[in-house]
């Protein structure tokens, strides 16, 4: 693609499958790319007005001049370079939104010192009605990003707080 961006490998994705999938009583719906319900803006905005209590995005993510870009899929398969406004718009218009977000995307809650935009992260939460949201400020490694999502998850479940999730 004109992006340059490597697929999210399939076991990548398994993984996270593996985590979510045997939690009991999570009903969980995964909008993929290459598969028939891919990851587009629109397949999102649509399953989200079903009403989610969580919403976890493991796609690319990228910092611009107008704040953080998600890389989702465009209708005809190709990469959608998903703009902060569009993405924040999209949980604005929701009726009741998730509660809380989970951003396996690099660079969604990055801010340089003398940026005039907040990050997605704690845009989603200011303007978006979310009440949290987990971003990363920089790159991870896929390793430590999978190892830290399965710890989190395991932790929240536990006790249903987001914060003590996230120091554990």
């Amino acid at each position: 693609s004109d992006f340059q961006l490597h697929p999210i490998a399939l076991e990548e994705r398994q993984k996270l499958r593996s985590l979510l999938d045997q939690i009991p009583g999570l009903s969980v719906t995964y909008l993929e790319s290459g598969s028939t319900q891919p990851a587009s803006l629109n397949a999102i905005r649509q399953h989200l007005a079903q009403g989610y209590h969580l919403v976890h995005f493991l796609c690319h993510g990228a910092r611009t001049p107008a704040g953080t870009g998600l890389f989702l899929d465009a209708a005809d398969g190709s990469v959608d370079p998903v703009d902060q406004n569009r993405l924040v718009q999209a949980f604005q218009a929701l009726k009741n939104p998730p509660v809380f977000c989970f951003l396996a995307a690099c660079e969604s809650a990055k801010q340089d010192r003398h940026d005039a935009f907040l990050p997605l992260g704690p845009t989603l939460v200011g303007e978006g009605s979310l009440q949290a949201v987990i971003a990363m400020s920089g790159k991870v490694g896929l390793k430590l990003a999978q190892q830290f999502a399965c710890q989190f998850y395991v932790r929240l479940l536990k006790h249903g707080v987001v914060d003590l999730a996230m120091n554990e």
